[in-house]
């Protein structure tokens, strides 16, 4: 219960497209539930016709209104969930259910809370039969890439809450995804926390590159962590956003004139 849709940890599905294709493609996506029965049934269509391309190593947040689809779209895209219309395409492969090339991080920390870091870490990795030593030695490397090697053997509960957040982060890392899906993970954090962990992404992400699609409710944050931005407003992609700032990105960003017009600009839509 790592926060991963992987099932084989160690080799992802997918790793590389062709020159000049998206490694994650969304071509006239439909999703629609039906609710009540007989004569009440209606039905409420989430996302229309959405339409986009990613392509391997970027950074792409997804935005808009509350109940405008973000969440569904990142479910699509992890497997967990079927478009009523259209397709998702990953690797060049049409998405049709969860896969070892795809890990999620949800908001709440689904990590074990009788396993340590360490064993929080291997857990997908033991799931994938990986002799032993092989578990400890990747463990230990993504335990040090999130900053936490001195923490390995302490359980969840002796973590504070951005501690945990980081242990769900090097879990599904340690299972070696192509993509790497990111719905609303610092929502229920503290600003100052928010914030260092931010920075605690980016680092882990320049150093990685893994292919990053992260929902977020939080405009500030979609802009400083992101290549572009998708809008989703009444079900529709309302903009594809090319973020106007260059890398590495500088905490200061955060209280400059620049990043204040773009979030001016994207909260027209919300």
């Amino acid at each position: 219960m790592t926060g991963t849709t992987n099932s084989s940890a160690t080799t992802p599905a997918v790793t590389a497209v062709q020159d000049g294709q998206p490694l994650i493609e969304a071509a006239g996506v439909d999703m629609a539930f039906r609710t009540g029965r007989g004569r009440r049934a209606e039905e409420h269509r989430v996302l229309e016709d959405v339409g986009f391309g990613i392509g391997a190593g970027e950074f792409v947040s997804v935005i808009g209104p509350s109940g405008g689809g973000k969440t569904t779209l990142l479910s699509l895209i992890a497997g967990l969930a079927t478009p009523t219309g259209g397709r998702i395409v990953v690797g060049g492969q049409t998405v049709t259910g969860p896969g070892a090339d795809r890990g999620v991080v949800f908001q709440q920390d689904a990590i074990l809370p009788w396993r340590t870091v360490r064993r929080n870490v291997e857990y997908g990795l033991e799931r994938a039969g990986l002799p032993r030593a092989e578990r400890a030695e990747r463990a230990a490397e993504f335990i040090e890439l999130v900053g936490l090697t001195k923490f390995a053997d302490y359980l969840p509960k002796q973590l504070s809450g951005g501690m945990k957040k980081r242990v769900a982060i090097a879990a599904v890392l340690a299972n070696d995804p192509a993509v790497l899906l990111m719905d609303e993970p610092f929502g229920a954090l503290d600003y100052s926390t928010r914030v260092h962990l931010q920075d605690e992404l980016l680092r882990i992400w320049e150093r990685r590159r893994v292919t990053t699609v992260f929902v977020t409710h939080d405009i500030e944050e979609a802009l400083y962590l992101s290549d572009r931005i998708l809008v989703l407003a009444g079900g529709r992609l309302a903009e594809d956003f090319a973020v106007p700032f260059g890398r590495p990105r500088d905490p200061e960003l955060r209280m400059g004139a620049e990043i204040q017009q773009a979030r001016s600009h994207l909260w027209g839509y919300l």
